[in-house]
């Protein structure tokens, strides 16, 4: 249902990402498989991957990476996980 009109590659199979999403909702299913194909937009890609779905399920489940200048020149990577950040 989530996956109509959406441009997936031959090789992706749905049982499988429904195998690797288990437990997740309809709305997260969604936002998965909208985040998924922004990705493979930003890559130029016809249709979506399981480069793009592996991508989209990492940031639905841990949030996103922000890379964040702290002082003149080190670099600390932030995650944001429900609105908390969390520096590594």
């Amino acid at each position: 249902m989530h996956a109509r009109g959406k441009p997936l590659a031959e090789s992706v199979s749905l049982s499988d990402l429904a195998a690797r999403t288990a437990g997740f909702s309809g709305a997260s299913l969604m936002n998965v498989l909208n985040e998924a194909a922004i990705v493979a937009a930003r890559r130029n890609r016809t249709s979506i991957g399981y480069g793009e779905v592996d991508y989209a399920i990492d940031r639905i489940v841990l949030g996103v990476v922000i890379i964040m200048s702290r002082g003149c020149c080190s670099l600390s990577v932030c995650v944001c996980v429900c609105d908390m950040l969390i520096f590594l």
